[in-house]
């Protein structure tokens, strides 16, 4: 049973030292409770540490200190997630506020070409590539173009629903 012990506490402690090791390059913070936990698990560690002190922690204290630790590493881990995430959610705001500006500049710079291509495209009737138009500027706010976009949705809806009845008065002929 001792050996069992020996070498339960070399692999959790080779595998707390690896997860602090990789931990300590995005987190101090995720990596610390990690590599105490290994300090406490591998044998030579604590074989050193009763040589200088010629004292030896039980196995409940170790225990003990181990549990709290993970729940630390834990802790710390989801929040250096939720820092990670929401610096990724300020990212990809910041991504779309200049994009939604480069839109807008855009649009005021070259409103009669977008409106007319949108136009023609309704006149062609190409509702979907009049939508898709449309929809990159509807930020702007633009009330010509608001009204082209209900414009192009509606006889979108209206195709689509002659479609179906086409299909449907086809399927009953048949």
């Amino acid at each position: 049973m001792k050996y069992v012990y020996l070498t339960l506490n070399w692999i959790f402690g080779v595998l707390f030292l690896l997860l602090g090791l990789v931990s300590l390059v995005n987190d101090l913070l995720t990596a610390l409770p990690s590599l105490v936990i290994s300090l406490f698990l591998l044998p030579p560690v604590r074989k050193f540490a009763y040589s200088k002190t010629n004292k030896e922690v039980p196995f409940k204290a170790r225990a003990g200190a181990i549990f709290v630790l993970v729940v630390l590493f834990l802790v710390f881990m989801g929040q250096s997630a939720n820092r990670e995430l929401q610096k990724f959610a300020n990212q990809q705001a910041q991504n779309q506020q200049a994009q939604t500006e480069k839109h807008l500049a855009y649009f005021h710079a070259n409103k009669s070409i977008i409106l007319a291509e949108i136009q023609s495209a309704i006149e062609a009737k190409e509702y979907q590539k009049a939508i898709s138009l449309s929809s990159k500027y509807l930020v702007v706010g633009n009330e010509e173009l608001l009204a082209l976009n209900g414009r192009a949705k509606e006889e979108l809806a209206t195709a689509h629903k002659a479609e179906e009845t086409e299909k449907l008065l086809y399927t009953r002929i048949i």
